[in-house]
């Protein structure tokens, strides 16, 4: 492969000509040197094999190619040079004036089409330089998108060392402060009994947070795989709203569920799942007044299964939707003011139902509640959705 395009505004430009004629070859050269604009090299080769030969030993800054050779002709010779050398811009040169050719050989890569004998030194000359700087630009951005991804990869595995390694001493924290509101090793005043069941409230909250950001760190460099077995929903369901019964009560806020009993079974990952209705139940009882309530119901359409979570809350302005989807993003103002989380939920929620091959939607207004709907496919084939990177998290 040849090395990378020198700086436009260098003096002088190393240009391959890949041509079989020679008089066309001559003219190339002289219309070149006659517009006095460009300081170059020119090395003429005269068929396509020798030209790939001389591309891989020495640096060049652009390709001028005839288009019809003795050992080759056509679109495949400019894929192949744009494949071998992605670096190097490539210009064609043509006797023929062929729209259709031409547009072919700019979708293959190359930068510019120019037809033999039609305008002088000066334009071969702005082309040669107007492609060496557009693929210049090109490869800045290529450069630029890969130390990105270099760095929001080991953003996310530094999430996931961390994440790992202080989930271990709270686990500990939490076994501890459990035994010592438990009294398992002697009586206790009761002043003490509610610093360990302080103690212990706040590590599950903050093991909440680490979990969560770990999932954060897996989805965004699609290290999640999710196991599908056959699911009964409403078993998930009825789990997910025992499992935030408590903190429902303690609210005040009612949940209503109402399933179809016609629901089917569905490939999903159980687990995932329930950590779905986990989260969004959690955000319906979190943001809905003392006296509202909460709806989970299970309906079947044509081809999916949508599972809606409805509360009669503080709502989301539709303009904040969005926003509420980006990974540690919180909206609301003051209204969420004294509501401890930290934007996590939603994205996590939404990037696993993709994942499942299915779709996130919410329809919400200030003041009049929040409705979050997910929809799965029924059918499915067995496969797991492809694990590409979900989130791009910026911390």
């Amino acid at each position: 492969m040849a090395l990378l395009v020198a700086d436009p505004a260098a003096e002088t430009f190393r240009i391959l000509l890949i041509e079989d004629n020679p008089a066309d070859a001559r003219l190339t050269r002289e219309l070149l040197h006659e517009s006095g604009t460009l300081s170059f090299e020119l090395v003429d080769i005269a068929t396509f094999e020798g030209g790939c030969t001389r591309l891989g030993a020495e640096r060049f800054d652009v390709i001028l190619l005839d288009l019809s050779l003795g050992d080759a002709s056509g679109i495949p010779m400019v894929t192949r040079l744009c494949t071998e050398n992605p670096t190097l811009p490539l210009i064609v040169l043509s006797g023929l004036e062929d729209q259709a050719t031409a547009l072919a050989a700019i979708q293959h890569g190359a930068q510019d089409y120019l037809i033999k004998g039609q305008g002088g030194g000066d334009l071969i000359s702005r082309a040669i330089r107007h492609a060496i700087e557009r693929k210049l630009i090109d490869r800045q951005l290529v450069e630029a998108k890969q130390s990105a991804e270099a760095a929001n990869r080991a953003k996310s595995e530094f999430l996931a060392s961390m994440s790992h390694e202080l989930r271990t001493p709270l686990n500990a924290i939490i076994g501890f402060s459990e035994m010592i509101e438990q009294k398992l090793k002697g009586p206790l005043s009761e002043t003490y009994r509610q610093y360990g069941e302080i103690v212990r409230t706040s590590g599950q909250h903050l093991l909440a947070i680490i979990n969560d950001i770990l999932d954060i760190a897996k989805l965004s460099s699609g290290k999640i795989e999710l196991d599908l077995e056959p699911l009964d929903v409403t078993k998930v369901i009825t789990e997910a709203v025992s499992m935030i019964a408590k903190k429902a009560d303690s609210a005040r806020v009612q949940i209503v569920i109402d399933l179809d009993a016609r629901c089917p079974r569905i490939e999903a990952d159980r687990l995932r799942m329930r950590q779905v209705l986990l989260n969004l139940l959690t955000n319906a009882v979190k943001f809905t007044p003392a006296g509202g309530h909460v709806e989970v119901s299970a309906s079947v359409g044509a081809s999916e299964l949508h599972i809606a979570v409805r509360d009669t809350g503080i709502g989301i302005a539709p303009e904040d939707i969005n926003p509420a989807l980006e990974p540690f993003t919180q909206v609301g103002g003051g209204k969420m003011r004294g509501q401890q989380g930290t934007g996590l939920g939603l994205p996590i929620s939404k990037t696993l139902v993709v994942l499942h091959g299915g779709r996130f939607d919410i329809a919400s207004a200030p003041d009049l509640g929040t409705t979050v709907t997910i929809s799965l496919p029924i059918h499915r084939m067995g496969e797991q959705a492809a694990m590409e990177p979900a989130l791009d998290i910026a911390v």
